[in-house]
């Protein structure tokens, strides 16, 4: 009994302590409503910091991108070009200026331009059969020599596409020996009384002129074969190459590779050789070749006699260097440094 009365007694004496009265439905609800804008809150900031850093980030990468606020150095080919290209090119060689540096750059896109629909190509390989194997080491090492070389390639290479590839052998019988090209001293005439008499010129024309309708005869008929006439021109004592040691002879020509073709080349030859089909060798016909002393005019300078094996004919009838300064106005070529 003793412990019930004290079990009791505790009981009595003990107080209850007020609770929260959560029994109302309306005001926990507005408690929870609390809590969670509290939270929202705390996202909103978080999610809006994460947008501006985002939004920063995306200007300063945009900016890079579109070069905003940038000074632009050179532009060819709808392509400009800036200052840190210019500085990646030069990379590590302090002795290559910014306007070279501009000047690569520009020329590679117009290049660019330029090829864009022909089948004209330069690879890795090319470059080395053109440079060297240091070539391969420059790609990293030394970007601006070897943008450069590619460059080069490249314009040989529409050098010779809008020239023309033709291949195949020429007779050739030079008559210019007396023929004025450049102004005269009075100790050439010494030398040669000859220079620039019309009767002397007229003599060696009609010498080369009969000499390579012999050889084109022979060859027409089966006598002889077209190598053999090449080395009886080369052997003449009077248009072969004891008589002019210093000026190109009989022999085969293939203008794929390279622009060494100074026999072709001359413009009274240009559409002479688009119209020899391929297996066709042609009559004797006169060359023309610039005379410095009449400005633009030229003078007859030798006889060709072309075999054609191979002619894909030319895309264009003017120089290269006029090609390229067209180029360069058609593409916006421009270098500002």
């Amino acid at each position: 009994m003793v412990a019930d009365n004290k079990k009791q007694s505790t009981s009595d004496n003990a107080v209850d302590l007020p609770k929260p009265n959560i029994s109302n439905e309306d005001d926990f609800r507005t408690i929870h409503k609390l809590s969670f804008r509290a939270g929202n809150y705390k996202r909103i900031i978080v999610y809006a910091l994460i947008a501006i850093a985002i939004l920063v980030g995306g200007f300063i990468v945009l900016k890079h991108e579109l070069h905003i606020g940038e000074k632009v150095y050179a532009q060819a080919g709808g392509h400009k070009i800036y200052q840190q290209d210019v500085e990646n090119l030069i990379g590590n060689n302090k002795g290559i200026n910014k306007h070279d540096a501009a000047r690569v750059l520009a020329d590679k896109y117009l290049i660019k331009a330029m090829v864009k629909g022909k089948d004209i190509t330069v690879t890795e390989k090319d470059l080395v059969a053109q440079y060297g194997n240091a070539t391969k080491q420059q790609k990293s090492s030394n970007k601006y020599i070897y943008q450069n070389k590619e460059n080069q390639l490249y314009l040989q290479k529409i050098q010779v596409y809008n020239y023309g590839i033709y291949k195949g052998k020429y007779l050739i019988g030079n008559f210019s020996r007396h023929v004025e090209f450049q102004p005269v001293l009075p100790e050439d005439k010494i030398h040669d009384p000859n220079l620039g008499k019309p009767a002397a010129i007229a003599k060696d024309k009609a010498y080369a002129q009969d000499f390579l309708t012999q050889l084109y005869d022979q060859i027409k008929s089966g006598k002889i074969t077209f190598d053999q006439a090449i080395q009886k021109e080369r052997n003449n004592p009077k248009i072969g190459v004891k008589a002019y040691p210093s000026l190109p002879h009989s022999g085969p020509f293939d203008t794929s590779s390279g622009p060494n073709y100074a026999v072709l080349k001359p413009t009274s030859t240009r559409q002479k050789i688009n119209d020899i089909k391929e297996g066709e060798i042609t009559a004797p016909f006169v060359v023309r070749v610039g005379n410095s002393l009449e400005g633009n005019s030229t003078a007859e300078s030798y006889f060709l006699v072309v075999d054609m094996e191979k002619s894909s004919h030319s895309y264009t009838d003017i120089y290269f260097t006029q090609y390229l300064e067209q180029a360069k106005q058609k593409f916006g070529y421009k270098v500002y440094v």
